[in-house]
């Protein structure tokens, strides 16, 4: 201390301070923090003043720059101050009041003394805001060290190397700099480890200070800041252990994380609500934040292996890194590699280049700074960084190495940006990444790129981007729709593998080709659209999309092996269009069609003028005139593909069933020539809105237009004589329709479950009314019969119609079962609660079908079979017993009851049909009877509330699909009695953690446990002999699996990640 308060004694400026040394305790600290400063400070050392005050006190204060009052009470009380404090009042000195303590200057010396600097330090609990004070104080500066070393932009231009208004580094050794103006920027690690610097001036221009700006100045005691700065970085002034206070200006709005020491403290609020050092803004965008940089001092340089710029090794045990700026301009390969204490890191702006595998398995790894000054990552370069979240790919950044950041489980989010042109296969395995935008710089993304990211639901891709390579999206199970830019002329193999979530997807006209298996197992697509562009579609290329029923192909296309489920409905279609016109009359008038549409005669098989066989797979068809008089039994039966079709005049009769089942069909051409429609000619045509029947029609025939379920108008001449029995069957939406005068007879079922129907008009002609002819139509309020009917079947209205009877005839009692011989064939009323006669010993097929307001039912005991799709689409069936004396349950007895939460079914049972609970999705439990042997395909498939089931001994196989998707299903004992398991059988099952397979089962059918999610464990013994394709594909939380060396494993068995042991 006493080298320390030493009185300057030299010829340069200084200050005269004047105190009472009674004071000694309080003033002594504040010299020595001015010493420390740089401040030269001239004091009374124990000076006697009767016999040297004009020797030495007058003529210091003469010859001082500044004079400093250490005002207290024992200060005015002291002759000696208060003539100090009136001689340089005299002198016109520089003056500086400060007020130890509160004290009152007398009326004389306060009026001259008032307009002086004052600084009031006895209000300042906290010494560090009166130094900022005294520091800052207008004209103290001159009293500062002449010795000490001034840079400035005029006296060193070397000194400062400034790009753009950025200083980007101080390459000076001055004590003090003032930075010039015009800079408006002090770059990240300009002034690093400036040890001579003791102060520094700020430019007005100024307006952010970099990150680690002034890291490691030890020395730096003094920083103006000015008014226009905006932005302080991370650790700005971190480790300057000198910078004790700052004035920090209210225009500041981020503060970087330790930007200062703990021990510095600001004269201002910090813009956070956190303790400085602890502030960390997040940005205000959705980007990734960067990452924290850390608190701790630049590593030593001793930690690292450094050979002309390039870092070989890290040669450290830190948790957190920070590289030393300016002697590192790359990190080599595997620089970083397995280092599992790393957690952070801070690259400087000095480094360009990130190497192959730099940081690979540095499983701790929370955070990374990477500068603007990297152009490349490397192959791998963070490959099993486990607990990386986040990371901010900086502008400078133009290409992403392949496996970049392979198996970075926890990496959330990521920010990709415009510079990068190219991408490898560099997120695989990134199971928590959710979304990604891919910039429009980016031309080509390689093969595998984000294969394994089952956590993405969303991904935009670049419109630059040309090729939807191999693997590409394989297994991205949350990706739920796409959208493939117009640029993209091929998608690869496996692209789209095992996207399960996937439920559409629009593919661009630039298209030409879809590789093989590219969609396989896409389970939940049901729609795609395949442009004219595209010539190939590799094997296996939609297989396992079971949701996907109808695809529309361009009839050029080449299709490989098995590119489609084997139920997927493929249409082959052409560019051209043809439509119908309408007449200003309201009847359909087709245009002649232009000669070059006409369809080329091969795709029709023709003899003697019949037209046998329709052999094309063209939307439109238009039959060549002149060669075809008839239209053949079935000629269209069954073609998906027709949307429209055009029959010339010559043709005068359409066979039976010539377009049973041409379910795209929406429009057709019937010429005057036509006398006959034949039996189901246009049955379950379901597109069918509209049909135009001509004049030269005479009889329509049995089933002609059945479950027809868009038909909402038909035109019927006078012509015809006949309708035949069920010709309009199940038309839903028919609303109106008028029978002409020729007709003489309505035949059975005629217009049968027409629900829609509101009206209809019956001529004079008709004599008589088939069973059920209009029972069901229960829009039909009202109904008059003719005085010309004289027979009217059972069953023929609805009970609800009111039937006004002009006829002679007794109309038939409406009763609400129709039953004969015991056997109950339908139920035609409408109750929500059905007692069944004590008569019935069997109920028929379809008996309750479709009886959507069904809530309950009463079977009697003597029931003893109940028959196929019995209880169909009762949807609000809720509960149901069956009696001890049925044996049999049929296919799809109780499909689709989605209401119905349980059943007891009795111990006479031996057999369940197919698909007999399928889509039950209220079902919690059932109890499969001891005299089952076998549980058919379907039974419980998509009984989604399921969740345990009972499987009694005698069971010796499990069909395909019959827990398919039962998504509740924690678990199931499979009896030893069971030798097969089938295709499918547990597929989706969801929450199924464990299963035994017993001893006696030799056979896993294909993708039998496919998806089961939560399935960890599972027993296969050396029974087994094969395991089909996909058995336990997607079965992710099977880790490892112990096989039969014999066994033989298909395709794709088990996921990629499980572990197989041949036992």
């Amino acid at each position: 201390m006493e080298k320390i308060l030493r009185s300057y004694q030299g010829s340069e400026p200084y200050a005269f301070i004047s105190y009472s040394h009674k004071d000694k305790g309080e003033v002594f600290p504040v010299i020595r923090a001015m010493q420390e400063n740089g401040y030269n400070v001239w004091f009374d050392e124990g000076i006697t003043p009767a016999s040297e005050w004009d020797d030495h006190i007058a003529n210091r204060i003469l010859n001082a720059e500044f004079f400093i009052a250490m005002l207290s009470p024992n200060y005015l009380e002291s002759t000696n101050c208060m003539d100090e404090l009136e001689f340089a009042r005299s002198k016109d000195k520089k003056r500086l009041m400060i007020y130890l303590k509160e004290a009152t200057l007398p009326p004389g010396p306060e009026m001259r003394l008032s307009r002086q600097q004052a600084i009031l330090k006895y209000r300042y609990p906290d010494i560090s805001y009166f130094y900022d004070k005294l520091f800052h104080s207008n004209g103290i500066d001159i009293c500062k060290s002449q010795s000490i070393r001034f840079y400035s932009g005029d006296a060193a231009d070397n000194a400062f190397e400034i790009e753009n208004g950025v200083l980007k580094k101080y390459h000076g050794d001055a004590n003090a700099v003032v930075i010039p103006d015009g800079v408006t920027s002090i770059g990240d690690f300009a002034f690093q480890n400036c040890e001579s610097l003791t102060a520094v001036k700020i430019a007005d221009s100024v307006t952010s200070i970099g990150n680690f700006a002034f890291w490691g100045c030890g020395a730096l005691a003094s920083v103006y800041i000015p008014d226009g700065v905006t932005s302080i970085g991370d650790g700005a002034f971190q480790a300057c252990d000198a910078l004790t206070t700052i004035d920090l200006p209210e225009s500041v709005m981020h503060l970087g994380r330790c930007a200062f020491n703990t021990n510095t403290r600001t004269s201002t609020p910090t813009p956070t609500s956190e303790p400085m050092n602890q502030a960390w803004i997040e940005p205000e965008h959705d980007e990734p934040a960067v990452p924290e940089p850390p608190c701790e001092p630049v590593s030593p340089i001793t930690d690292f292996e450094i050979e002309n710029g390039v870092l070989k090794k890290y040669l450290g045990k830190s948790e957190t890194v920070v590289i030393p700026e300016g002697v590192v301009t790359s990190i080599g390969d595997s620089a970083f590699f397995n280092c599992k204490s790393l957690t952070s890191i801070y690259i400087p702006n000095s480094v360009t280049s990130i190497g192959d595998g730099v940081f690979w398995g540095c499983n701790s790894l929370k955070s990374i700074h990477i500068p603007d000054s990297v152009t490349s990552i490397g192959y791998r370069a963070f490959t099993c960084c486990n607990s990386l979240e986040s990371i901010h790919i900086p502008d400078s950044v133009t290409s992403i190495g392949d496996g970049a950041f392979l198996r970075c489980k926890s990496l959330k989010a990521i920010h990709i940006p415009d510079s990068v042109t190219s991408i490898g296969s560099a997120f695989e395995y990134c199971e928590s990444l959710t979304a990604i935008k891919i910039p429009d710089s980016v031309t080509s993304i390689w093969k595998s790129a984000f294969f394994g990211c089952k956590s993405l639901r969303s991904i935009h891709i670049s419109d630059n981007v040309t090729s939807i390579e191999d693997h590409i999206f394989g297994q991205c199970e949350s990706l739920t729709s796409i959208v493939i830019p117009d640029s993209v002329t091929s998608i690869g193999d496996y692209a789209f593998l095992g996207c399960k979530s996937l439920t559409s997807i629009v593919i661009p006209d630039s298209v030409i080709s879809i590789g093989h298996e590219a969609f396989l197992n896409c389970k939940a697509l049901t729609s795609i659209e395949i442009p004219d562009s595209v010539t190939s579609i590799g094997d296996e290329a939609f297989s396992g999309c079971n949701s996907l029923k109808l695809v529309k192909i361009p009839r050029n296309a080449i299709i490989g092996e098995s590119a489609f489920p084997l139920d997927t409905e493929i249409i082959r279609v052409s560019t051209n269009l043809l439509g119908p016109r309408f007449a200003t009359d309201g009847e359909p008038a087709f245009p002649e069609p232009p000669r070059e549409l006409v369809s080329p005669i091969t795709d029709f098989e023709i003899e003697d003028g019949v037209l046998k066989k329709y052999l094309g797979n063209s939307e439109i068809v238009v039959i060549p005139e002149g060669v075809v008089t008839s239209i053949g039994d079935e000629a269209f039966w069954e073609c998906k593909s027709p949307t429209s079709i055009y029959i010339p005049n010559g043709v005068t009769s359409i066979g039976n069933s010539a377009f049973s089942d041409c379910t795209s069909l929406t429009s057709i051409h019937v010429p005057d020539s036509v006398i006959s429609i034949g039996n189901s000619a246009f049955s379950r045509c379901e597109s069918l809105e509209s049909i135009y029947i001509p004049n030269s029609v005479t009889s329509i025939g049995d089933w002609a237009f059945v479950s027809c379920t868009s038909l909402i108008s038909i035109h019927i001449p006078d012509s015809v004589t006949s309708i035949g029995n069920s010709t309009f069957l199940e038309c839903d939406s028919l609303e109106s329709i008028h029978i002409p005068d020729g007709v003489t007879s309505i035949e059975d079922n005629t217009f049968h479950r027409c629900h829609s129907l509101t009206s209809i008009h019956i001529s004079d002609s008709v004599t008589k009314i088939g069973e059920e002819a209009f029972f069901g139509c229960y829009a039909l309020s009202s109904i008059e019969i003719p005085a010309s009917v004289e027979k009217i079947g059972k069953h023929a209205f609805p009970s609800n119609t009111a039937i006004r009877n002009k006829s002679s005839v007794a109309i038939p009692p409406i009763s609400d079962f129709d039953i004969e011989h015991g056997t109950l064939k339908r139920y035609l009323g409408k109750s929500n609660s059905v007692v069944i006669p004590s008569s019935v010993t069997s109920i028929g097929d379809s008996a309750f079908a479709f009886c959507n307001t069904l809530t309950s039912i009463e079977i009697p005991d003597g029931v003893t079979c109940i028959g196929n799709s019995v209880f169909q689409f009762c949807e609000s069936l809720t509960s149901i017993e069956i009696p001890d004396g049925v044996t049999r349950i049929g296919d799809k007895a109780f499909v689709c009851c989605e209401s119905l939460t349980s059943i007891k079914i009795p111990n006479n049972v031996t057999s369940i049909g197919d698909k007999a609970f399928a889509w039950c999705e209220a079902l919690t439990s059932i109890v499969i009877p001891d005299g089952v042997t076998c549980i058919e395909n379907g039974a419980f498939e998509s009984c989604k509330s399921l969740t345990s089931i009972v499987i009694p001994d005698g069971v010796t196989s499990i069909g395909k699909e019959a827990f398919e998707s039962c998504k509740a299903l924690t678990s199931i004992e499979i009896p030893d009695s069971v030798t097969s398991i089938e295709d499918s059988a547990f597929c989706g099952c969801k929450s199924l953690t464990s299963i035994v397979i017993p001893d006696g089962v030799t056979s896993i059918g294909h993708s039998a446990f496919t998806f089961c999610k939560g399935l960890t464990s599972i027993e296969i013994p050396d029974s087994i002999t094969s395991i089909g394709d996909w058995a336990f594909w997607g079965c992710d939380s099977l880790k490892l699996v112990k096989i039969p060396r014999s066994a033989i494993i298909e395709e794709s068995s088990f996921p990629y990640h499980t572990e197989i042991i041949r036992i």
